[in-house]
């Protein structure tokens, strides 16, 4: 499948206010099964709780950080902070094990979430998943996937979307997932909705998207473990609409 080789699999989900951990490993088939995961309790504890969590993870399985072949990553949009801690943590496993990197568009993730429920419930999902996180400012993150057996391909990668009119310019039904939906209930015109339990990815639907990925060899660049904004931190926000209030009152 890659040139990953034998060894653990470590997944880190921190781009949601929900975040978790998973370990998994390279089967005979060719694949990763994973092992175990873990639920992190609290976002506003991602930097003390990450290291901690992953450590006591790997050691009841038997495994220690050394053991680590791949760490892959949600890497945003998201959580500023939930995304620099996970960052962080994999650019030092990086550093220390040499491992291989994975960052997984936090939407692709998502998408697959939301297909995983569809087949707990018995509920045929449509051809086509997007992703909704909401911004500030009636803005939105969009992306669209589409459902391949039981994963998801990128169609459209995450962008930030005026919705009514972006909506407008979907062809064919579509699954809808993530705490977007939240602010859009006329969602149901264009498909269906998912069950908020099913809007948040966990480090299981990293794992598996990596793997993914890892298949067809595509690996990250050892220096280029950076999140995926799409846009900037609020303080930058802040202090750009200051600076553009000061020029206008000087009649720049």
């Amino acid at each position: 499948m890659s040139d990953a080789g034998p060894g653990i699999w470590l997944a880190i989900e921190t781009a949601a206010r929900i975040g978790s951990v998973a370990i998994g490993a390279s089967n005979d088939a060719g694949g990763v099964r994973m092992i175990a995961g873990r639920q992190l309790q609290s976002a506003q504890r991602y930097t003390t709780e990450l290291l901690p969590s992953i450590r006591d993870l790997l050691s009841e399985h038997g495994s220690k950080p050394a053991d680590i072949a791949v760490v892959c990553w949600s890497r945003g949009p998201g959580s500023f902070t939930g995304l620099r801690v996970g960052a962080t943590v994999a650019a030092m496993l990086r550093s220390a094990t040499g491992c291989h990197v994975i960052g997984v568009p936090t939407p692709a993730a998502m998408a697959l979430r939301a297909l995983r429920d569809c087949g707990a419930r018995g509920v045929e999902a449509p051809s086509l998943i997007v992703p909704l996180m909401n911004l500030r400012g009636g803005r939105f993150v969009a992306g669209i996937y589409e459902r391949s057996a039981d994963l998801v391909r990128e169609r459209v990668a995450p962008l930030m979307v005026e919705l009514n009119s972006w909506l407008d310019s979907l062809s064919a039904p579509v699954l809808f997932t993530g705490e977007g939906c939240e602010k859009s209930p006329e969602l149901s015109r264009w498909g269906q909705v998912a069950p908020p339990s099913a809007w948040h990815a966990t480090a299981a639907e990293v794992l598996a998207v990596a793997a993914d990925r890892a298949a067809s060899g595509r690996f990250d660049d050892p220096g280029d473990i950076t999140p995926l904004y799409l846009r900037p931190p609020e303080c930058e926000e802040v202090y750009e609409a200051r600076r553009a209030a000061a020029r206008a009152r000087r009649g720049e």
